[in-house]
Order: C-alpha cells, then sequence, then structure tokens
C-alpha cells in the first residue's frame, strides 16, 4: 500500500484522506467504553479523527475501522496514544493518535 500525502516537517509519514470519513471505533479503558469516531487522515504512523468527546493527550486507546478506497480495502487494528486533542465544534473534537501497535489485513473487494 502507498499513501499518496505529504509530509511535513513534524511528520515522519505522509498523510492521506483518501479514505473519506469513515467510521473508527475507538476502545478506551478508563472508563471502560467504546465509541464512533469519524477518520479525518491516515498514515503509516497513526490517524486522525473527529469524536463527540475529548480524549485524554496520553490516554492509550484501540482502534478498529475497515478503510475502503477506489482501489483496495482494508481492516487496520491498532493500539495507539493521544497526541494531541482540541475543540472544533460544539460537541466536535480532532484528536490526534500515534500508533504504538498495528496490524493491516486486507479485505476482498467485491
Amino acid at each position: 500500500m502507498e499513501l499518496a500525502g505529504v509530509a511535513d516537517s513534524k511528520r515522519q509519514h505522509a498523510r492521506t484522506r483518501e479514505f473519506g470519513s469513515q467510521e473508527v471505533a475507538v476502545r478506551r479503558a478508563s472508563p471502560p467504553e467504546t465509541l464512533t469516531a469519524q477518520l479525518w487522515d491516515f498514515s503509516y504512523g497513526g490517524i486522525g479523527m473527529q469524536t463527540p468527546m475529548p480524549l485524554a493527550v496520553g490516554e492509550e486507546i484501540e482502534l478498529t475501522a475497515d478503510l475502503s478506497s477506489t482501489d483496495y480495502s482494508m481492516r487496520v487494528e491498532s493500539t495507539g496514544r493521544v497526541v494531541h486533542c482540541r475543540s472544533v465544534g460544539r460537541d466536535l473534537y480532532r484528536i490526534g493518535v500515534a500508533f504504538i501497535h498495528v496490524t493491516y489485513h486486507r479485505l476482498d473487494k467485491n
């Protein structure tokens, strides 16, 4: 898989928005809950997403997403650490997550 995007001076990996706004399942340990986020951008090093509630910087979370583009589909399963969280509107937060561990599974396109 090759990600089309631009890496700026702060980033090690290029980000892409080719997947558009797709759902990401976010599991938190404390308090134990699962919430649905919307994908913002994606790279080999992490994921950007929007959530209806803030997440604490430094918090470790688990993520699962089935991402589809015009060329392929894949399931992403990861643990990650929240590296930033900012409000972008009423009950809407932009979250940046750095992957600690990530696996990719190609999904067949029908």
